[in-house]
């Protein structure tokens, strides 16, 4: 079938049932779009040049991850090399071969977080050095099912680490993925992505993420511990995040002048979801902040790095003591997990309201009517809640 292709006809266009389509466009000879039985559109180019007798047809990819315009470009590049009878042609494939099957892991990654803005990258970043990082170096090509599937029996069965193994197999596998659909001067960067043997083997399944908080028991002698570190940033980050259930990022990236002493209140500007987060202060909350706020220098952030040009980094050493002192395995996320749990077990609040308190997306009408309250008529929950933290370290020093 030949007319001009445009946008409106290619989406318009129906076929016969069971059978493919090519249509051939009359504006540009030779360039034309495949419709298969099942629906999908793909762009070609084909002509018959130099005396040849065999027609040359090349895929120039589907609609409309390609645009039409784009295809239509190729097509018309693509038909006068031929044309002209250039090797042009042969030699880009050359070279495109050589550098696909020369582009590292490290190269791949670089370019997937060149084409995206995540919040997430510096995790991204971090995992997946720490558990592919022999591997950065290596043409991405070179890597396989069998490698893939080694590396994850090595770490998550044998070295018991099943958690970070398994973030950092999502992790690769989304990176491979956009792999697949990268070119260089038209040759795939990736033909197939190798992290598909855990999903065909089911080894995703048998990795279930910890889900680990601590108990209301364990709260004396954790929140003891934390007292006693000889770090008051430390310390105080780790009492403001199990009592407001912030992500690490949100607790470190925290303002002065986001606290607002007058009304007690402190707003939250970094979120994972992009909206703002208000938390009233519960006396306690006050009373931490107000003392770091004391002690303060000039710095814009309320736990500041060493040099108080940006945030704190890390706190490990101290959370490790504390893990040391206590028995108590925990993460910074742990401590949100904690928050919510307690919530839950200790002053029956419902899972809605958790849910406005941790800042999630909102999802459904119930939980969209909790957004028109005031922070302010959260107060009491914070305060009831920093109360039972306050009453374990109570307990423990009482004793």
């Amino acid at each position: 079938m030949h007319r001009q292709i445009t946008k409106k006809v290619i989406e318009t266009i129906h076929l016969s049932e069971g059978k493919e389509l090519l249509l051939r466009d009359t504006e540009l000879k030779g360039f034309g779009i495949r419709i298969s039985p099942s629906g999908t559109k793909t762009f070609f180019a084909e002509g018959n040049f130099n005396r040849s007798r065999q027609t040359k047809r090349r895929s120039l990819g589907r609609y409309p991850i390609v645009p039409l315009d784009t295809a239509r470009g190729k097509a018309r590049e693509l038909l006068y090399q031929w044309y002209i009878g250039m090797d042009i042609e042969k030699q880009n494939m050359k070279t495109a071969q050589e550098a696909v099957n020369t582009f590292t892991l490290e190269e791949t990654i670089n370019r997937y977080f060149s084409t995206r803005s995540l919040k997430s990258e510096a995790d991204y970043r971090q995992v997946t050095r720490r558990v592919f990082g022999d591997w950065f170096d290596r043409p991405v090509r070179s890597l396989t099912r069998e490698d893939i599937e080694k590396r994850y029996c090595d770490r998550a069965l044998k070295k018991g680490c099943k958690a970070q193994t398994n973030k950092a197999m999502r992790y690769l596998n989304a990176i491979l993925n956009f792999a697949l659909a990268e070119t260089i001067n038209g040759t795939p960067l990736l033909l197939s992505n190798p992290v598909q043997v855990l999903s065909d083997k089911r080894y995703d399944r048998s990795v279930k993420p910890k889900k680990t908080f601590i108990e209301a028991s364990q709260l004396p002698g954790w929140v003891n511990a934390v007292n006693s570190l000889c770090t008051p940033l430390a310390r105080d980050l780790l009492l403001l995040q199990i009592q407001t259930g912030l992500r690490d990022s949100e607790a470190k990236g925290l303002l002065w002048e986001d606290v607002d002493f007058e009304n007690r209140l402190f707003t939250v500007r970094n979120t994972k979801n992009s909206s703002d987060l208000t938390i009233p202060m519960s006396e306690q909350l006050y009373v931490l902040l107000l003392e770091r706020k004391n002690t303060a220098t000039s710095g814009i952030y309320v736990f500041p790095n060493k040099t108080d040009t940006g945030p704190v980094s890390s706190i490990r050493k101290q959370k490790d003591k504390v893990i040391g002192a206590t028995g108590i395995q925990f993460t910074h996320h742990c401590l949100r997990r904690t928050f919510a749990s307690l919530l839950n077990k200790e002053l029956g609040i419902d899972i809605p309201t958790i849910s406005i308190l941790l800042n999630h997306t909102p999802q459904g009408v119930t939980q969209k009517h909790y957004l028109t309250s005031s922070p302010k008529d959260f107060r009491t929950v914070y305060q009831q809640f920093s109360s039972i933290v306050l009453k374990n370290e109570e307990a423990v020093s009482g004793t």
